[in-house]
């Protein structure tokens, strides 16, 4: 229950900065493309909250899968945001 009110924060901030910009649809589209690779690589999401890996080479990682996929400069600081948070794997 927690998780899905920390998520639903989350999205309601992406949401107003979509609707500040008029950019809400393609941010959507944005964060249903990086739940598509979650889902579709388990070992990514794995790879990005392992506490084994060093934190600086998860976030080379993701780093490295937001500009392969040609994110927006927003969706990536709030990719960032919610790896540096620890709470990327709630975006599903």
């Amino acid at each position: 229950m927690k998780n899905l009110a920390v998520s639903r924060r989350y999205a309601k901030a992406l949401i107003l900065i979509g609707q500040e910009d008029g950019q809400a649809d393609g941010y959507n589209d944005e964060l249903s493309a990086m739940v598509g690779l979650l889902d579709a690589n388990e070992g990514f999401e794995q790879a990005l909250t392992n506490p084994l890996i060093k934190k600086s080479d998860r976030k080379k990682l993701l780093d490295t899968v937001i500009a392969a996929a040609g994110f927006s400069k927003v969706m990536k600081s709030f990719l960032s945001l919610l790896f540096d948070k620890g709470r990327i794997g709630f975006t599903r």
